[in-house]
């Protein structure tokens, strides 16, 4: 994740300008784009330079290459709670195309992510022009989203992506989680909703799913949410057959279905399948007694 914001180049032309209300630590009161944006792309340029793994001026001891640079985040939130990024729509809009230019330049196979917006779809407005006019200063996609929803707002998202001409691109959730009122659900009710929320996110399209933690790092959440990595963190392809089912291809042949809300198996799937709930409760039922009273993976070896 790219922090443009640095105090000297801050202080050379925004000295004057209001402070951010309530900016993160360590960041300095002055948010606003580079002043020098010359002195900006040299910085970025090198720093992509050093980690990309080419064998020309790289980190001494680089282990593996950054190839994915994340141009600032949230830039929409503007205090009081919090303000990350003091500029407009058009503001951002330059920020994205140079920095996409210059991390191009310096690295054509890295990939370049545009920053989530804050809350999804209250800022949609702040994001309509970057998208009119900044459809090709980025690569991948990106939203948050931490509320109650079925899928993390990726069905919305690959909307509003769709509108602008972008459905060829991919899109990234880089921070999942669900919350009501500022806390988490109990530890039950949120794995329960694990498997269906990353499982409809992943058929509405997103590439990468990043959960944020907020205090589930242990116990059953987690249990759950690495049942799924193993299940199904390679897959190739995700289809939403229904509202409750979703069908993962692996690429090892297998095949992997989610199902939640009483859904059944596809009439097509015969034979002895192995079905694991939620909370890692294995099975071998036949494909026509499997109803999921609760959310449940079921794996279909190939040649089943």
């Amino acid at each position: 994740m790219i922090w443009p914001f640095a105090q000297w180049d801050q202080n050379s032309c925004h000295a004057d300008e209001p402070a951010a209300v309530n900016p993160r630590p360590g960041m300095g009161d002055r948010l606003y784009a580079p002043c020098d944006s010359k002195a900006y792309a040299s910085w970025l340029r090198a720093a992509v330079e050093r980690y990309d793994g080419d064998g020309v001026d790289d980190m001494p001891g680089l282990e593996y290459p950054l190839r994915h640079w994340e141009v600032g985040n949230e830039p929409d939130m503007h205090g009081p709670n919090l303000t990350i990024f003091q500029g407009d729509s058009a503001d951002y809009l330059e920020l994205l195309k140079l920095s996409y230019t210059t991390i191009k330049a310096a690295d054509p196979n890295a990939e370049v992510l545009i920053a989530a917006p804050s809350k999804w779809p209250e800022t949609i407005g702040y994001w309509r022009p970057i998208m009119k006019a900044g459809i090709s200063y980025f690569d991948v996609g990106n939203v948050h989203s931490l509320k109650v929803d079925d899928d993390f707002r990726a069905s919305e998202y690959r909307g509003f992506l769709d509108e602008y001409g972008a459905g060829y691109k991919p899109f990234w959730i880089t921070e999942a989680g669900v919350f009501e009122g500022g806390k988490a659900l109990e530890q039950e009710e949120l794995s329960k909703i694990t498997i269906p929320n990353y499982a409809a996110a992943f058929a509405a399209g997103a590439q990468v799913i990043f959960r944020l933690n907020r205090g589930h790092n242990s116990g059953q959440v987690l249990e759950t949410y690495l049942l799924m990595a193993r299940t199904i963190g390679d897959f190739t392809k995700a289809t939403s057959l229904a509202k409750n089912t979703v069908r993962f291809d692996m690429p090892n042949g297998r095949t992997v279905f989610a199902l939640w809300d009483d859904a059944t198996l596809p009439t097509e799937v015969t034979g002895e399948v192995k079905a694991i709930t939620y909370r890692g409760e294995k099975s071998s039922p036949d494909a026509s007694e499997v109803v999921a009273k609760v959310p449940t993976l079921v794996v279909i070896d190939a040649g089943s």
